[in-house]
């Protein structure tokens, strides 16, 4: 087990605040190794009664490259034949 998200990483000052607003309470969530570990920590879990937990096992992020984050949250592609460094949107992001 590594712990809570919000003691496994750091941000500059400045930008605590939107982090906390922008991830809530999943901050709180507890990275794992693997599905094991976190089945193995909720049988504890229910033997005493305890409270709920949300885990995040390592094994089961899916890494996503730059491009798949902009594909997927911005609806923006690469142009491949201008280079890494040109955008086009291929849908509105917004509509007027």
């Amino acid at each position: 087990m590594f712990g809570p998200l919000v003691e496994l990483f750091s941000c500059m000052e400045q930008m605590n605040a939107a982090v906390e607003v922008t991830a809530g309470n999943q901050l709180f969530n507890v990275v794992v190794d693997n599905d094991a570990t976190s089945t193995t920590i909720i049988k504890y879990l229910n033997s005493c009664k305890g409270g709920r937990v949300t885990f995040v096992p390592l094994n089961r992020i899916q890494v996503l490259s730059g491009q798949q984050v902009l594909q997927s949250v911005f609806h923006v592609r690469i142009s491949s034949d201008i280079g890494n460094a040109a955008l086009k949107v291929s849908q509105p992001v917004c509509k007027a």
